[in-house]
């Protein structure tokens, strides 16, 4: 299992909504290949950017509600928050390279 921690609707608040940092919300699916492939990625930045940014996973088929609220239709899809405000959405998987000029962007 992934070092990143998973969200549900009841920690989301605490996990999401309270944190200073901007947030990087992964919703994937456990059955995703490419979610799977995505994971030793998002370790990797969460490690490097750990001061500034915090990535965190949901598993949009355990909480239908969390990604329906940001109106997730597929995975792995992103989404850049800041106080629980959303600021971006990525969809499908990418290169870190691609994932890091897209936080660097989301990071008003």
């Amino acid at each position: 299992m992934s070092a990143l921690t998973l969200v549900t609707k009841e920690t989301y608040e605490a996990e999401v909504v309270n944190e200073s940092k901007l947030v990087i919300v992964d919703f994937f699916s456990p059955f995703c290949m490419p979610c799977k492939q995505m994971e030793p990625v998002l370790e990797e930045i969460a490690d490097e950017l750990a001061a500034n940014v915090k990535i965190v996973k949901v598993d949009a088929s355990a909480e239908p509600d969390l990604a329906a609220q940001f109106g997730i239709r597929g995975a792995p899809t992103f989404v850049a928050l800041r106080g629980g405000e959303k600021l971006d959405m990525l969809i499908g998987a990418k290169p870190k390279e691609a994932m890091m000029e897209w936080i660097d962007s989301a990071d008003l």
